[in-house]
């Protein structure tokens, strides 16, 4: 079974979903020893990332060279896209920079705070470039960033569903007791490995006030359930019930009844499928048609059992020893 999983995994590029029922630390386990990610580590899609790209491009190219008018256009357009997508650091850098560049423009000093406040609540942790900007919105923005509040929110509500909180596309884990949170409004996503993901717009005060519900993606158990996979999702999945369950490449929305037993779905597997069909022919068994892949994984094989040997000793590979085809 050590070359079976390792050879699953190799060329694995799926989510692998939890149901909710199913025991975290053997999903964990599971997740160590494959090359399958969690649907709260994926990319999240983003319709407005190249208009993001190229508005900053442009309007950085009009305030050098003299269009204040476009430039001022264009980075206005970028500030109002701010809550649009869970952005990466550096798409928040230019969010924030853009929104810098606005008080830039503006002549009163009011509207000037103010913007420079908005890029603060947007992402403290971004830092201005000072070649970039007059010594007076340097300062000004440090001094505004020095004084900017958080609130202090916990996290227990949110621990048996979700994993991870997005603010503004920055990742806060729900792992620890309490988050410290930055004040002002603010895009917030909530991401799970077993609950459909929640996004929602609000300062973090009222965050602290607002209970945060989200539908499971799995619905049922290994015999029969229901799969709600988000059109969002490009990646094919895999289904985690136990180790003894895993259903893969289930279709987006899958309602499996009937008598469903995963036991008798193990030639589904690709390669169970090829080990039953040379054990029950003449040609030359599938070991000596495969070696390099076989010490590819006896090699493999030897790296993990090293890996895990190191670690407590009640603690085993997961080897998900039937597999379920719903297809």
């Amino acid at each position: 079974m050590w070359i079976l999983l390792l050879l699953q995994t190799t060329f694995a590029s799926t989510v692998l979903v939890k149901a909710p029922q199913s025991d975290i630390y053997t999903y964990q386990v599971f997740l160590e020893n494959s090359d399958s990610k969690r649907p709260s580590d994926m990319d999240l899609a983003c319709a407005d990332r190249d208009d993001l790209a190229r508005l900053y491009t442009s309007a950085n190219d009009n305030f050098i060279n003299g269009s204040l008018e476009k430039a001022k256009k264009e980075f206005s357009q970028i500030s109002e896209l701010k809550w649009n997508c869970d952005w990466k650091i550096k798409e928040r850098e230019q969010i924030v920079n853009s929104i810098v560049r606005l008080s830039q423009i503006e002549t009163s000093q009011e509207i000037q705070k103010i913007l420079l406040q908005s890029a603060v609540d947007f992402d403290a942790t971004c830092e201005l470039d000072k070649k970039l900007y007059p010594p007076p919105i340097i300062a000004l923005y440090e001094e505004l960033k020095k004084n900017a509040t958080t609130t202090i929110i916990s996290t227990a509500k949110y621990y048996d569903t979700f994993t991870k909180i997005l603010r503004n596309g920055r990742a806060y884990p729900v792992h620890k007791k309490t988050l410290r949170i930055p004040n002002g409004m603010a895009r917030f996503t909530f991401v799970s490995d077993s609950h459909q993901f929640k996004t929602i717009v609000l300062s973090a005060g009222d965050l602290q006030n607002t209970t945060i519900a989200s539908s499971a993606l799995i619905e049922g158990d290994c015999k029969s359930f229901e799969f709600k996979k988000p059109l969002s999702w490009k990646e094919p999945a895999q289904l985690f019930f136990s180790a003894e369950c895993i259903v893969e490449q289930p279709t987006s929305t899958l309602v499996a009844t009937g008598d469903f037993n995963p036991i008798t779905s193990v030639a589904s597997n690709p390669i169970e499928q090829q080990l039953q069909l040379d054990s029950s022919s003449q040609k030359p068994n599938w070991i000596e048609r495969n070696y390099l892949w076989v010490g590819a994984a006896l090699v493999g094989a030897v790296l993990i059992s090293s890996e895990m040997s190191k670690r407590n000793g009640t603690q085993t590979v997961i080897t998900p020893t039937n597999s379920a085809n719903s297809n």
